[in-house]
This record gives C-alpha cells, structure tokens and sequence, in this order.
C-alpha cells in the first residue's frame, strides 16, 4: 500500500476528469451507488410507508459531506467545518488537483449550498412527512433538472412508483445542479472519490482523513488496520455471516 500510494486512484480519477457533460456527470452519480464518488441523490429500496409488505423505491438527498446540515451553519461545529475544509485541501492537494486551497473553498461553498436548502434532522425522523409517494413521471415533472429515468435505471433500482422522501430539498439540488458550474461539480467528486477510498489506500491518505474524523467521534487513536478490516467485512457481510453462524 505504500508503495502504491495514490496510483489505484489515477483511473477512478481519470474518470471524473473525462466527464464533458451534465449528462455524462449524472451517469456518474448514478454509478457511485455501488462504486466510488458521491451522489446529490441518494436512491435505494426500502418498505412502503404505507404498505411495509411490499418494497418500493426511494430517493432522498445527500451530497454533504459532514453529519448534517448544522454542521456548515451553526458556529456550534466550527472547529469540526474547519478540519473539514483542511482536508478537503488536503486529499486534493495529495491527488494532484492545481489550486488545491481555491478548489478546497469552491467544494466546502457547494456543499454549504446543499446544506441551505436540506432538511433539519428533526423532520427527516418525521415519517409523515417522508411518505410522498410519485410516480416516475411525477418526478420527471417535479424536478426536470435530472434525468430521473437514466439515473434511476443506471442506479438499479427500478420501480413503478417511488417514495421522493425530503421531496422539497430534492427539488431544490436538482436546481442547484442544474446552475452549478460542471468544474465545480467535477472537483467536488473528485474529492468525493478520494475521500471514499481513503481508508483503503496508503498511511498519509489514512491519517489524513483521521485528522478530520476524529472531531466528530472523539476517538483519540486510529484503531490498527487489521482491525478496520475485519470490521470492512463485518460491515458488508454482516447478514450472510449471520446466518452462517446461526446455522452452525
């Protein structure tokens, strides 16, 4: 991992920098569903509010990178908004992105942005007020600055009807993107890439991101590599080792 350093970002990057347009950068989105990058649109399957024996599909926001809208506007977690925006210098600085400061600014104000107009957590807890229910049409005619078909169909999750969650800040990103200069999108996900792939790269990437994350958990110390393994498959085999072990 040392000697790789940041090498096994240079294609995933390579990406990102290819991207000529909002269409292709929505493709781009959809795919780091399942992959690396970030999303304004965060889309899955979960059970019908109104009906929890069937699955539906959902679509709800996302696109910031700190805990919650708060944190980019309240003086409460300034010193967290500060180690923020340091390592979005840093990852871009170590990723080769010119003007790493500037580029640094420009990603934390876009997201500052998305944080505007995002729901406060206390009605994201609120059921009522998630249940909206819209067809894929409905949505296309609620928020026409994204093309919902591809993106939902590059996305995987397919569905007749769907539950648009935080609906109103939906479709007011969906307007933010839509008058968002593509560079500036594409050095967000730039940042967006590395900062996903952190944990899984050299010690300078890793310690990078600790410096940030520490002032949101408290922890003190980084918790040895062998040990956020295990915990990797813990968290994504979770279920399936379950059952294993239940069976046995």
């Amino acid at each position: 991992l040392e000697q790789l350093d940041a090498a096994p970002l240079k294609a995933d990057l390579a990406r990102v920098d290819a991207i000529k347009t909002k269409a292709e950068f929505t493709s781009f989105m959809a795919k780091s569903n399942s992959d690396l990058g970030s999303t304004l649109f965060g889309v899955g399957v979960l059970p019908d509010f109104a009906n929890p024996e069937i699955n539906i599909g959902g679509v709800f926001s996302a696109g910031m990178g700190m805990p919650d809208r708060d944190y980019y506007l309240t003086d409460k977690f300034k010193t967290q908004r500060d180690a923020y925006r340091a390592y979005i210098q840093r990852t871009l600085e170590m990723t080769g992105t010119p003007n790493a400061a500037a580029a640094a600014d420009q990603v934390l104000a876009f997201e500052t942005e998305i944080a505007k107009i995002s729901w406060p957590q206390a009605d994201l807890r609120d059921i009522d007020k998630l249940n909206n229910p819209m067809t894929l049409a409905q949505l296309k005619a609620y928020a026409p600055q994204v093309d919902w078909a591809a993106y939902l169909g590059e996305s995987k999750v397919m569905s007749p009807h769907l539950i648009v969650g935080d609906n109103t800040a939906i479709k007011a990103i969906a307007a933010l993107y839509d008058k968002t200069p593509l560079e500036t999108l594409k050095t967000w996900q730039r940042f967006k890439v590395a900062d996903q792939a952190s944990n899984y790269l050299s010690k300078r990437f890793v310690d990078s991101r600790f410096e940030y994350t520490k002032t949101l958990s408290g922890a003190k110390e980084l918790r040895p590599r062998w040990r956020r393994g295990i915990a990797e498959v813990d968290n994504r085999l979770g279920e399936l080792l379950g059952k294993t072990y239940v069976d046995r």
